[in-house]
Formats: C-alpha cells, sequence, structure tokens
C-alpha cells in the first residue's frame, strides 16, 4: 500500500502559478546559494527553482510549504558545495538546488509528488528517469544521509528567504 497520495498537477497548472512572492523566495534563494557558489549566475538558478516552486504550487502545496521545503533546500546547499571537490557549471549547481528541494520536500512534508513529476515537470531535459533517481540518491550520500536541519540553522536561512528582495542582505 502506498503511503503517498498521487498529486494531481497539469502542465497548465504548473505554468500558471507565477507570484510575486515566489519571484522573491527564488531571488532570496540565490542569495543563500550564492554564499557558497559566488561564481554561479542567478539567472539559469532561477529558472530551475521556479521550475519546482511552480510544481510545488501545482500540487497544491501551501505557501508555508514552499518556504519551508526551501529553507531546508538552502542548508542542504550549503552542506552539499562545502564538500564539492570539483566545480560545478551553472547547470550542474541549478540542478543540485532542485535535487535538494526534492529531497527537502520530501523530508518535511507529510505528503509529497512523486519524483517522476519532477522529472516530467522540472528535470524533463535531463534525460532518463533513472539518472535523476541516482542523481538524488548521490545527493543525499553527499549529505551524509543526514536531512535533519537545526533551528539555528533553519532560523538563519528563513530570515534571509522572507526578506524583502528590494533590500539589502546582512550577514
Amino acid at each position: 500500500m502506498e503511503s503517498t497520495p498521487e498529486m494531481k498537477c497539469t502542465s497548465q497548472d504548473a505554468r500558471s502559478c507565477r507570484t510575486v512572492s515566489s519571484v522573491d523566495m527564488v531571488k532570496q534563494f540565490a542569495v543563500v546559494v550564492k554564499e557558497s557558489c559566488p561564481s554561479v549566475r542567478e539567472e539559469q538558478l532561477w529558472k530551475k527553482v521556479m521550475l519546482g516552486i511552480r510544481l510545488m504550487h501545482a500540487c497544491r502545496y501551501k505557501y508555508a510549504d514552499v518556504v519551508l521545503t526551501l529553507t531546508y533546500a538552502s542548508v542542504y546547499m550549503r552542506r552539499a558545495l562545502a564538500v564539492q571537490t570539483k566545480i560545478l557549471t551553472d547547470s550542474e549547481v541549478a540542478n543540485l538546488c532542485v535535487l535538494c528541494m526534492y529531497l527537502a520536500h520530501s523530508f518535511v512534508l507529510d505528503s509529497h509528488t512523486k519524483l517522476q513529476l519532477w522529472h516530467k515537470y522540472v528535470f524533463r531535459s535531463s534525460g532518463e528517469f533513472k539518472k535523476l533517481d541516482a542523481q538524488v540518491f548521490d545527493v543525499f550520500r553527499t549529505l551524509d544521509f543526514k536531512l535533519r536541519v537545526l533551528e539555528d540553522e533553519e532560523n538563519q536561512v528563513l530570515r534571509i528567504l522572507l526578506q524583502d528582495s528590494g533590500t539589502a542582505h546582512d550577514s
């Protein structure tokens, strides 16, 4: 018996979920990523992360769920980039961000969207599903199979994510 309910998402739903708050969150998410990977160009990162957010909106996740997912994904990104030994391209950083989003939403939410839907709507140009599944496992292994986030880490990232993107970032 499957414990995760099937989320119903259409491509129209995924395209129609553009909100100012989502755009601001993506910009602030990029601020967190750039702390660990300053050379990444934000445009590619914004586009890929926005696809993940749109999918979550299309699957009827609440705003708070998206914020919490991005919070955990930000912490995972910091951890993954801290142990990364090779220089990543902008595309690889963007993919890593969304892989971290998938792991985060799977960990923090009571029900999650299947990886097949993430493949269909977010990673459709990334090749076979088996490759994506292996990439998720590789990120999980990079995180030493630890998805718990300390309260201090969570609060620090939440302050950044919920900050108006028009204001200056204080570290």
